[in-house]
This record gives structure tokens, C-alpha cells and sequence, in this order.
């Protein structure tokens, strides 16, 4: 009998041959559900870049700001306010050192909060050492990333992506996301009807979907390839896919002994993921009509997922049942006829929090 060995597949935004050098650049990897402000401390890797106090929230927690750009972490923090030095930043050590003279790709995705101003630029800044300020201030700096938008960015522009390429100077290690700017050189607009915040106070802005990443020399950030689906179910950076295929014998919907075992320990392993999405599909052999090779098919999808039971939930799981219809293999021969007796698995999730 042909089986097909477990994979784990971390997607990525961009193509195999570049890696995001920002760890937990979706905020996905977390210790605890936010409960409140001031939390920025229960997701993993980010830190604050002054005394301020950034939040983490998750739309699977019971405090949140909305939607998500992608999957269920994010954080928000204060950019702007009626006082210069309200100013809030969040950072994280990179996976490497970036490299003289290399071109690199800068990406983070940003979103209003209900304020009751708002600024137009926000930037990236790359730093040999830890920017950090033991008070509640502002940093000036020359960030290589900015949004580069002649208005301020408001809440009815929705997730906006901040992206550009930019030369390393060598030995950069750390990543500092907020205001590098005086307050005079900024855009700002008023929103009089705001619920965010008191008169004069501050623009809160969300984040989500960070990355750098390195390019070639004849590349921008256009080439690195993004997912640009706006939509909040969207697998996020940190998304896990955990595929499988099960085989069974004959006119069978029962597994034989063998891959019954082999399914109970791939049924352990999703444990450690928080599940979002599912997607089985069943198939048959040409053995019989095209109804009953349906049915088969629905009831080989039924068996597995009574195995598995709550270890994927019960929302967004995904049944196609094919029959003989989408073989994977050729129906005329017995080894083809092995291959297409089975259900295929494809699971996605986030690593589940580790107390």
C-alpha cells in the first residue's frame, strides 16, 4: 500500500528562496489571551520601545479593536498626541544580521483606530542595538521605511501596507516600528466626532504583518510575493499547514489496522495546533457506479472525522466528497486504483499557547 509521509508547512509571504527575518511577525505566537490595556507583554518576541505600554489583541480573545489584517494577533499603540512626548513604540531582535550593502524589502500593515487626530507618517527604523528610551518619549530618527501617504492615514482607508526596499548599513539587528518625526512635520486631520479618546489626546493606530526581507539587486518589494487578500481569515505569517492522506482497502470506509494507528498518532500531533480551518477530501477507485463510489467517498470523510473529532472544531471544515470523479492517480491500473482510495487532509492552524 502507498502512503504519503506528514508534512508541516509554514506559509510564508513570500517564495522559498527569501525568509522574513522578523520573528512572530504577526503577532500569532502568544503566552496568555489579552484581557486589557497594557499587555503587550503576552504575545511573544515584541517589546516596548519606551515606558509607554503598547496592547496585544487577538479576535479570539475577548479583547479586541476590531479586525485583524491577518490571522488573530495585533497589537495597538499610541503614535501621535496632545502632548509631544506621548509616544508609543514596539520592537523586536531579528532572526539575523542584515548584511552591508544588501537590498531588503520593509513591510508592516497599519490601521486607524478611532482617534480624535490622525498623522500621515509612520515608519520602520533599523538599528545595529536596541533602540529603548527609560522614559515616556518621543525617538527621532531616519527610519528606512515610511508611509509616504500626502494625507492622514484615517480609519475609513481601512489595512494600509507600508512597503519599500532599502540598503542595509550593515550589522542592523533590531526593528523599531512608530513616530520618528517632530510633531510640525506631520499632516493632520481632526475627526471632531470621536469616541476614542479626550479632546487634544492621542492617534492610536493598529499593526499587524510585519516583514523584511532580503532581495536581488534587480528586484522591489513588487516582486517579493505577497498574499494581498485584505480579508481577516486570511493565513496569517505564522500559520501552520499540517497535511495528510489516508489510505483505505477495497470497498472499505474503515481504515485496516496500520493506518488506523497512523491516523490516532497524526490525531496527537494537531493537539498543538488552535485550529481555524480544515479542508477533507474523500475518493474512491472506478470499481463500482458513480453513486456508490459517492457514498463510499462520504462515508470514508465521516469515519476520519469521527476520529479526529474536536481536535478540529466545529467551524470551517471543508467536505468534498469526489467519488472516482478527481482521481489522483490513474483508475486503470491497480496502484492508481491504491492511490485514489483515501481521504486527503489539510489542516491550518497557529501554535497553541504554551503555559
Amino acid at each position: 500500500m502507498y502512503k504519503i509521509t506528514l508534512c508541516i508547512i509554514w506559509l510564508a509571504p513570500i517564495n522559498i528562496l527569501a525568509q522574513n527575518l522578523v520573528p512572530n511577525p504577526g503577532f500569532e505566537l502568544f503566552y496568555d489571551c489579552p484581557t486589557g490595556l497594557r499587555q503587550l507583554n503576552k504575545t511573544k518576541k515584541w517589546y516596548a520601545g519606551n515606558t509607554g505600554t503598547p496592547e496585544y489583541f487577538r479576535t479570539d480573545c475577548k479583547y479586541s479593536n476590531g479586525d485583524s489584517f491577518s490571522g488573530r494577533g495585533y497589537v495597538g499603540l499610541i503614535l501621535f498626541g496632545g502632548y509631544p512626548d506621548v509616544i508609543e513604540y514596539i520592537g523586536v531582535e531579528l532572526r539575523d544580521t542584515l548584511i552591508k550593502n544588501h537590498i531588503y524589502c520593509g513591510t508592516f500593515h497599519i490601521r486607524a483606530a478611532d482617534s480624535y487626530q490622525y498623522i500621515d507618517q509612520i515608519g520602520m527604523f533599523l538599528s545595529e542595538n536596541k533602540e529603548y528610551v527609560e522614559m515616556f518619549a518621543a525617538m527621532y530618527k531616519s527610519p528606512q521605511i515610511l508611509s509616504n501617504y500626502s494625507e492622514p492615514i484615517v480609519p475609513e482607508l481601512g489595512w494600509i501596507k507600508v512597503s519599500k526596499e532599502f540598503v542595509a548599513q550593515g550589522n542592523e539587528r533590531f526593528l523599531t516600528i512608530g513616530n520618528f518625526l517632530e510633531p510640525d512635520r506631520h499632516v493632520k486631520s481632526i475627526n471632531e466626532f470621536s469616541t476614542g479618546g479626550s479632546l487634544g489626546w492621542n492617534s492610536y493606530y493598529l499593526l499587524d504583518d510585519v516583514s523584511v526581507v532580503e532581495i536581488k539587486t534587480d528586484q522591489t518589494c513588487k516582486d517579493v510575493n505577497r498574499q494581498e487578500n485584505y480579508s481577516a481569515n486570511k493565513p496569517s505569517l505564522d500559520t501552520i499547514t499540517m497535511a495528510n492522506t489516508f489510505y483505505f482497502d477495497s470497498d472499505k470506509f474503515e481504515l485496516d489496522k496500520s493506518e488506523f494507528e497512523r491516523l490516532v498518532k497524526w490525531k496527537i500531533e494537531l493537539r498543538d495546533l488552535d485550529v481555524f480551518q480544515s479542508t477533507v477530501i474523500g475518493g474512491t477507485d472506478s470499481n463500482a457506479s458513480n453513486d456508490y463510489n459517492y457514498l463510499l467517498s462520504v462515508r470514508r470523510s465521516d469515519y476520519i472525522l469521527s476520529i479526529l473529532g474536536n481536535v478540529l472544531g466545529d467551524k470551517n471544515i471543508e467536505v468534498e466528497n469526489n467519488g472516482e470523479l478527481k482521481p489522483l492517480a490513474d483508475n486503470s491500473i491497480e496502484k492508481g486504483k491504491q492511490l485514489n482510495r483515501c481521504v486527503q487532509l489539510s489542516i491550518q492552524g497557529f501554535e497553541r499557547k504554551k503555559r
